[in-house]
């Protein structure tokens, strides 16, 4: 059990940080030093956003919580980060010219974002019910 507490740790802090740090460098990149690009329209504004309050906020779950699998803000930004990259995974394969993954790049780092929450959320779920709620 302690050792799959510490796996969900480092999934949800490696998981924290990817999304920072992308949205971070997209934000930047794409929003502020490109500001007439056309992918910067308000959907992909609107995700770039959620990344960052995502990882924020796991941040603060990770770094702050010593249960971290009874932590309901946990599960929240999992989901949250689930339905979000679904979306992108899924929007990769529609071609316009607006979407979020415009290349193989950002859709591999997706996929990898998505395996890490999937791995945290299925890891904390089993210690949440394996601990007897």
């Amino acid at each position: 059990m302690k050792a799959l507490s510490k796996l969900l740790w480092w999934f949800c802090l490696v998981l924290a940080l990817i999304l920072l740090f992308e949205g971070a460098a997209l934000f930047i990149g794409m929003a502020i030093l490109s500001p007439g690009n056309e992918w910067a329209n308000i959907i992909n504004i609107v995700l770039l956003i959620i990344d960052i309050l995502a990882a924020a906020g796991l941040l603060r779950v990770v770094l702050r919580s010593s249960n971290l699998e009874k932590s309901i803000l946990l599960y929240v930004l999992l989901v949250t980060v689930l339905i979000t990259h679904a979306y992108r995974a899924m929007e990769y394969f529609v071609p316009i010219p607006t979407r979020f993954l415009f290349n193989e790049a950002l859709f591999l780092v997706n996929g990898l974002k998505l395996a890490l929450a999937v791995l945290a959320l299925v890891v904390g779920l089993y210690l949440y019910y394996k601990s007897g709620k």
